[in-house]
């Protein structure tokens, strides 16, 4: 178990946002964090993710800077952005070509509200101390490939401990979204409560992905919050939706969603049933991709009919996600004892 202890900041989540562009929706939180203190594995405290990166930025000179994932680590606003494990709430704000305007989909904003209006119950001010958990058995295995942290976020309720991921699914903020990273346990938890917890915007849930939903405005900073109690309509799973932004924005060729994701570009929209996958070995979970796996891996194309309809519901696929390789100056970060330094470029 890794665990994280850090601070939100309520104003992060729309409709105010905070200083750098931060404009967390209700799966995406940024959590302040000490760097000296705060990352705890199986209780000893780790510096294993000082100065490490996933990704990298290009300097106007060619070479590549590192984007840390603790960001602003050498000031008093060191962070981490967390993506909320298992789940996916509406997008508030989402594109693909950085030329064009963010979009988001009915009930982005109407989510990241309830989300914030939740934490500010349980708040004593502007902010709210937090636990971030996560089961994992190397440092590599903590981020994704865009440098976030995919984990819980546990807060105190009282005199119990509260699963913000799990409160999210219940009130039917956020669908379940499973990823071959996650534990049978994990997964179980969220689709019982998705089953029996409250409406939210459950009954807005339709099976396609529609050209109607393209192109809403994005949510900003400085919106009217009386926008959230009139933020409705028919809801596609995200994915869906982001590759409908895709297809909106660039359709390359193709005429229906479901031609857009068969195109190579899009190979590696992987899924394997729940059911199926509840059947395979720790070692075929974690590299259901690798040659002669004897993993039944689908191509989400193949799910997709009629141009744009998902089949399956969300909660029976597990998607595959690309491991994301963490470095740091040393090189490769592979163990729990290391500890890395700035490097300006590389």
């Amino acid at each position: 178990m890794l665990r994280v202890k850090g601070t939100i900041d309520l104003s992060q989540f729309w409709p105010t946002g905070k200083s750098g562009n931060i404009l967390s929706d209700a799966d995406t939180v940024h959590v302040q964090v000490t760097p000296a203190t705060s990352f705890v594995f199986d209780g000893n405290v780790t510096r294993a993710f000082d100065y490490a990166w996933i990704k990298t930025r290009k300097n106007s000179d060619g070479s590549r800077s590192p984007i840390y994932v603790i960001v602003s680590q050498a000031t008093s606003n060191a962070h981490i952005k967390v993506r909320l494990q298992g789940i996916d709430a509406p997008e508030l704000h989402y594109r693909v070509d950085q030329k064009k305007e963010e979009v988001r989909q009915n009930w982005g904003k109407r989510a990241a509200f309830e989300l914030r209006k939740f934490l500010k119950s349980r708040a004593t001010g502007t902010t709210i101390d937090c636990h971030v958990e996560t089961v994992v058995q190397s440092p590599a295995d903590v981020f994704d490939m865009h440098g976030r942290l995919v984990g819980d976020i546990m807060i105190a309720d009282g005199n119990t401990i509260l699963d913000v991921n799990h409160w999210l699914v219940e009130k039917g903020w956020a669908f379940p979204a499973h990823y071959n990273s996650a534990q049978f346990g994990e997964i179980d938890a969220i689709n019982a409560l998705w089953a029996k917890g409250k409406p939210g915007f459950k009954k807005s849930i339709v099976k396609r992905a529609s050209n109607d939903m393209y192109p809403l405005p994005a949510g900003k900073a400085g919106d009217d919050p009386g926008q959230a109690k009139t933020d409705k309509g028919h809801l596609a799973f995200p994915k869906m939706f982001r590759r409908l932004v895709g297809f909106s924005e660039d359709p390359q060729g193709t005429a229906t969603l479901s031609e857009f994701l068969a195109l190579p570009a899009n190979k590696n929209d992987l899924v394997i049933d729940l059911a199926v996958f509840k059947t395979l070995t720790p070692a075929q979970r974690a590299n259901p991709t690798k040659a002669n796996s004897g993993v039944p891996v689908q191509k989400l194309t193949t799910l997709v009919t009629s141009g744009n309809r998902l089949g399956p519901k969300p909660e029976t696929l597990v998607f595959i996600e690309k491991p994301a390789v963490l470095k740091n100056s040393t090189g490769l970060v592979t163990s729990w004892d290391e500890q890395g330094v700035p490097v300006p470029k590389i």
